[in-house]
């Protein structure tokens, strides 16, 4: 199914993007087979954690009426790596990482999912001012003991969210609740954004090198260009 997308979008930035709605309509067979012809190393575990994906994502996220744009497989260039999924709904930013099949949530897979959204907040020009939420997802884990708080930090990144597969999209419209408006993300300045660190990304180095604090990074704020 040709989306609203296919004409305005870098080559090679992402496996497929599409409207929510849209997404919702596509036939699941037509994405899986997208997402295969884009990846050049794929194997049968990959198909079907694909494949479990959209068809979960597909029923909840027309379940609940969320409007806005979806992305699987992002490209993130700093770090040579792809980001499972992306949504972007109500000016907001979530970076999903999905642990199929897994019923814990290891410190390693939080870290991963961190710095997925930490690189977005940090390098990727157009999410500078946008709320960026990471959320880890083991899709069989029971629902996380701890309470988590739904704050972020200076820089408008909401802390890392721990869910299954049957808490993911609740929390999501929570968060977009809270902190979520009805601007709307311009889809192609977006996904086609330049890559670079941000002013105060690189003040933040600069100073957490010269005093050995390398935290000050993570939890720097993103400045803007003028």
């Amino acid at each position: 199914m040709m989306n609203k997308y296919s004409f305005s979008i870098q080559t090679g930035k992402a496996y497929y993007c599409n409207s929510i709605p849209g997404f919702i309509r596509d036939d699941s067979t037509s994405i899986i087979g997208h997402l295969v012809k884009k990846s050049f190393d794929v194997n049968k575990e990959q198909s079907n954690a694909w494949e479990y994906q959209i068809s979960e994502l597909q029923s909840r996220l027309e379940a609940c009426g969320i409007e806005g744009d979806i992305i699987f497989e992002y490209d993130i260039v700093r770090l040579g790596k792809r980001i499972d999924v992306i949504l972007l709904i109500r000016h907001m930013v979530f970076s999903l990482e999905f642990k199929n099949g897994k019923k814990v949530f290891t410190v390693q897979d939080a870290q991963q999912a961190e710095d997925y959204a930490l690189d977005i907040k940090n390098f990727h020009k157009e999410s500078e001012d946008l709320y960026v939420c990471p959320i880890l997802i083991a899709t069989h884990a029971p629902e996380y003991a701890k309470e988590q708080s739904l704050d972020c930090y200076p820089d408008k990144q909401i802390y890392l969210q721990r869910e299954n597969i049957e808490t993911v999209i609740p929390k999501v419209t929570s968060l977009c609740e809270r902190y979520g408006d009805n601007e709307n993300i311009d889809f192609a300045k977006w996904f086609n954004s330049p890559y670079y660190p941000t002013p105060t990304i690189i003040s933040a180095a600069v100073e957490a090198y010269s005093s050995h604090n390398l935290s000050q990074i993570a939890n720097s704020e993103a400045g803007q260009y003028g």
